[in-house]
């Protein structure tokens, strides 16, 4: 306990002897009052003040705790609304990797800062109902839930659901016997041992002295404490058979450990017990508990002990117990569970209304719930009483001390309710500055200064500040006033003043008076005024507050951010780029740091590194460290001498607690973590992908992707539960990368149309301020070299290029001999063209010859009818010669015509030696199909002259032409004596002539053959034989394309 001061012994003889208490109390009191004051103390008061000292340290302890709940704490919210799962939390735990996990009575969360992802029974849980959450040795996540258990290995859920008789219990606690073996906790069905290999369960028949058990916990000594209905039992290195009862008939609801031997056991209904030893404390409502029914407890690194119930939070110090409840800023006392992270932040699950965070107990704020005035407060001073002095914006003052909080307002003679300033003089006075004035308190009334008046004229004073000389200093709108001596300076307003609408005044260490103006920086020193402009923007020059560190440098606060001056330059200097943290609303310096009030929250500099090496080094506070608000109030600030800054936000005064250097604590780093890789911004089932995948994070391992799979996102996250939007990250790709990029506070990165290679991207992270994490999170892969790059492509992309090149040659030369052999057999055909048209010549005058004869034979007959049909039937034959005769194609149309009029001619020459037919397929158009000129006569005329006429009977010539697939059959036929009789018969004669007509033919089918390698030729003649070798006469088949080799250009 502090030492009790003669100033402050008074006030708590006031406190003391207001409380009820008996008339010989009142004595031991006042004697020991006296004994730490300045009265004597006579020898016969010792027992006197033996009694007073109890007495007081008992009233001292109410007062404490009184105090403690007059005060708010920060506490972050989590609902439904936010992404939990639901709002009845049941347990809270963290893994191995970092998340946090929520469990409730709609399934479990996991949580890592920003988002929550949730799971029901829909994904893999028992029962959406979850009651504990336990992690075993090989990092696997156990849910006890309504019915049953389930697993959790990083990517999906195992459910495990309790046999009968156990279907309809609830498991409650789990803990880890032995690898592969888990004891089940149940509210009615005792202990169960499960088998993980096995997936077998069995009644662990031992422990039979409680079937409703609650919690299960295992210590460093291996020792097994289990609790329930019937109280508390250690079993030594797990041996079930050989419990030791701790606590016997205590319906014990949890349990943690301390120091030592020491344990911390809850129960419902009779309190908290502390059991160190042999000794056993029972702590009660008696003792300061709120309610004996106790749910959970949880013990920080301190020693504190933190005692959840439905009506509130406890924390058990060595020092007390104070009440934490709905009036500490937890808007919600029903609390299930509570949870103490890495971080050291206690999360409380509620029944009810989600989850909160403690933001700790570094920021207390106090507000109307406590009795001040108002929320708004725009001034901080305390007077040499103690008494702090707070000025609102709307509601006047109040004055806070041992004996409460009182308030002063225009109905106490206040000379107006918005107060921008106040400062306590040498004098003890209080001077406010108001909206319309000046008001001074004595301590009994107050005085007032305001409108027109023989020195000065007031009207909003927004800065009071007392001088080093006992002169006081007033910023009102048209510049500053003094008043000194007991009266305002003739003339105070000072027109050569060079500023307007002072905000702050300040007296620095060599006695130089600093106004804060809207005209920039104004100094005052021996009567003479400098004003110092802001740089860059000359039409925005507000500037709001000012402050002197140790090293005598000043620091400028303006609505553009902050500034030092150096010489006589005001030099920026950033420390944030968060909007809203350029306007400095205050400024405030004590041992080597600055104090910055902004729109963003509380920023602490560190003013001996920026003047050791310039470097800007800083602490940001926000609603996360436990702000109310982010909004700080102008110059609203006081440091007092317990190391205590006060600072006013639109949602109250907050005490900071800045005996501890911000810089001096060692941060928790963040856990970066990858969680996600995507694939052309979209999600894949890796395991289709991949070979192997790790089951921690569902993410492959040694993956190999397809080259176009070459657009890759990483996403990560930081786990910093203390204030997540802090994290900033760090990342390279090695392969693509040289060093880390610079840091950042989004969490993906992408990287788009990778070439082919092993790339293994990494991630790092730190709080904003501090150094980089040592360690990483990477993930390996890589991206196969495309077909065309690899080594067995490019060899046959050479070999294909040789080939190409030998082919490409060998085309060309082929290109070149087949161009020669094409004039050559132009050549042969224009020679064959020749010969056709000298062999037609021929033909033609040996048969104009016989056909004259014939003529003359019909004339001389006087057979006018036979001559004049025979003239008329030459006569069109010698003018289709004639017309064939001028080229080597002519229609099969005109073909038949021509061979028609011979055969008539032939006919009736030799009218009774054969007959002939022609049929022709009606499907062909013999008008559009082209066939070289004089084809088929040279066939005709051997098959009359050396097979029929020879023959002693009449014989049948027939010409068909069909259609065989794309081409065109023209089929002669005859019964005459065959050839190799027709050739006897030559041999026998004087006759050789050899039938130049067919081979002309054949030649010339060749050549067309070979110049449009269309199907052109010629089977035949050659003799038609029967089945017993008797020769039927002859046969020939022609054959052409049916599509004329006119149109591919042969011929013309």
């Amino acid at each position: 306990m502090r030492a009790i001061t003669s100033r402050n012994s008074a006030a708590l003889t006031v406190i003391l002897l207001s409380c009820p208490m008996p008339q010989q109390f009142r004595c031991h009191v006042v004697s020991y009052l006296n004994f730490w004051g300045t009265s004597p103390v006579s020898e016969g008061c010792s027992q006197c003040i033996v009694m007073a000292q109890r007495l007081l340290i008992c009233m001292v302890s109410l007062l404490v705790a009184l105090a403690a709940g007059a005060q708010q704490f920060g506490f972050i919210h989590h609902s439904i609304e936010d992404g939990l799962a639901q709002s009845q939390v049941r347990a809270i735990a963290q893994d191995s990797r970092g998340f946090l996990w929520f469990a409730t009575m709609g399934g479990v969360s996991r949580f890592d800062g920003n988002q929550f992802l949730n799971y029901a029974a829909s994904d893999g849980l028992v029962d959406n109902q979850v009651n504990c959450i336990y992690e075993c040795s090989d990092e696997g996540l156990w849910f006890g839930c309504s019915g049953g258990i389930s697993v959790f290995n990083g990517t999906r859920f195992f459910p495990y659901p309790l046999p009968k008789p156990w279907q309809n219990n609830m498991v409650l606690s789990l803990v880890e016997e032995s690898p592969g073996k888990l004891l089940i906790a149940t509210n009615g069905g005792g202990l169960i041992r499960f088998n993980t290999a096995t997936v077998s369960y069995e009644q662990v028949d031992e422990f039979t002295s409680d079937s409703f058990i609650r919690i299960l916990l295992r210590t460093p000594s291996d020792d097994l404490l289990v609790g329930g209905r019937s109280g508390l039992y250690r079993s030594p290195n797990f041996q079930l058979d050989k419990l030791e009862p701790l606590l016997s008939g205590v319906s014990i609801s949890d349990v943690v450990l301390g120091d030592d031997d020491l344990v911390w056991a809850a129960s419902f209904g009779s309190g908290v017990f502390r059991l160190e030893g042999n000794t056993v404390q029972n702590i009660t409502e008696g003792e300061g508990l709120q309610n004996n029914f106790v749910r959970e407890i949880s013990r920080d690194r301190d020693g504190n002990l933190w005692v959840a119930s439905r009506s509130g939070l406890n924390k058990l110090t060595s020092d007390g117990q104070p009440k934490f409840t709905t009036n500490i800023g937890l808007n919600y006392e029903n609390i299930k569970t509570l949870f103490l992270d890495r971080e050291e932040n206690l999360w409380i699950g509620t029944d009810g209304k989600g989850v909160f965070r403690f933001t700790g107990e570094r920021f207390v704020t106090f507000s109307q719930r406590d009795s001040l005035v108002s929320d708004i407060v725009m001034a901080i001073q305390r007077d040499r009483n103690n008494h702090l002095w707070l000025g609102s914006y709307d509601n006047g003052a109040c004055r806070i001390g041992p004996e409460g909080v009182r308030g002063f307002s225009t109905d106490n003679g206040l000379l107006h309710n918005t107060i921008w300033s106040l400062q306590v003089d040498v004098k003890g006075h209080v001077w406010f500055g108001t909206n319309v004035g000046i008001s001074r308190y004595d301590g009994r009334s107050f005085t007032n200064y305001t409108g027109p008046t023989a020195d000065t004229y007031f009207d909003r004073v927004t800065a009071v500040r007392e001088d080093s000389k006992g002169r006081m200093w007033f910023g009102v709108v048209n510049g500053v006033a003094r008043y000194e001596n007991g009266r305002f300076v003739p003339d105070s307003l000072m027109p050569d003043f060079p500023g307007k609408r002072v905000r702050n005044i300040f007296e620095d260490t060599n006695g130089t008076m600093w106004f804060g103006t809207e005209n920039g920086l104004v100094a005052s020193a021996n009567g003479s005024y400098k004003l110092y402009a802001l740089p860059d923007d000359p039409r925005n020059q507000v500037v709001y507050s000012l402050a002197e560190d140790n090293q005598q440098q000043l620091w400028v606060g303006s609505k553009r951010g902050l500034f030092a001056l150096q010489g006589d330059s005001l030099v920026q200097v950033v420390f944030s780029s968060g909007f809203g943290s350029n306007n400095i609303n205050f400024l405030a310096h004590k041992l080597g740091l600055l104090y910055i009030g902004t729109n963003n929250g509380l920023f602490v500099l560190d003013t001996r590194s920026y003047h050791a090496n310039g470097e800007v080094k800083t602490q940001h506070f926000t609603d996360q460290e436990g702000l109310p608000s982010l909004e700080c109030n102008q110059n609203a600030v006081f440091l007092d001498d317990d190391g205590h800054l006060w600072f006013g936000t639109t949602e109250g005064v907050i005490r900071y607690d800045a005996t501890e250097n911000p810089f001096d604590a060692v941060p928790h780093e963040p856990r970066v973590l990858i969680n996600s890789v995507k694939l052309v911004l979209e999600d894949r089932n890796w395991e289709e992908i991949a070979a192997t995948i790790d089951p921690r994070t569902g993410l492959p391992i040694g993956l190999e992707l397809d080259p176009t799979n070459n657009h890759l996102t990483f996403e990560f996250v930081g786990l910093y539960f203390s204030n997540p939007s802090k994290v900033e990250f760090q990342y390279m790709l090695e392969g693509i990368d040289e060093a880390w990029l610079p840091a950042t506070s989004t969490n993906y990165a992408t990287y788009a149309s990778l070439p082919h290679g092993t790339y293994r991207f990494k991630v790092r992270g730190r709080i904003a301020g501090n150094e980089w994490t040592e360690t990483y999170d990477s993930f390996a892969f890589t991206i196969l070299t495309p077909f065309y790059l690899t080594w067995w492509f490019i060899l046959l992309l050479v070999i294909a290029l040789i080939l190409l090149v030998a082919a490409i040659v060998t085309a060309l030369l082929r290109q070149e001999a087949r161009k020669r052999i094409t004039q050559q057999l132009e050549y042969t055909s224009r020679m064959l063209a020749l010969e056709q048209q000298a062999l037609n010549s021929s033909m033609n005058r040996h048969f104009i010859f016989n056909a004259l004869n014939s003529i003359q034979y019909y004339i001389n007959r006087q057979d006018r009818l036979s001559a004049n049909k025979y003239l008329s039937s030459f006569a069109k034959l010698i003018r289709k010669n004639l017309d064939s005769s001028q080229s080597n194609f002519t229609t099969l149309a005109d073909e038949l015509e021509r061979i028609n009029l011979y055969l008539s001619l032939e006919n009736m020459r030799f009218p009774d030696k054969f007959e002939y037919h022609l049929q022709v397929d009606p499907s062909i158009d013999t008008h559009h199909v082209k066939i070289p000129a004089m084809l088929f006569q040279p066939y005709l005329e051997n098959s009359i002259w050396h097979g029929i006429l020879p023959k002693k009977e009449k014989g049948n010539l027939e010409l068909t032409v069909r259609k065989q697939g794309e081409d065109v059959v023209i089929r002669i036929t005859d019964d005459g004596i065959g050839i190799e009789k027709s050739r006897e018969m030559r041999a026998s004669t004087e006759n050789q002539h050899i039938p130049q007509g067919m081979l002309i033919n054949r030649n010339r089918i060749d050549l067309f053959r070979k110049m449009t390698d269309q199907n052109f030729g010629i089977d035949g003649p050659h003799d038609r034989v029967s089945p017993d070798g008797v020769t039927l006469g002859t046969v020939v088949e022609i054959t052409f394309p049916l599509k004329s080799v006119m149109e591919n250009g042969v011929g013309t």
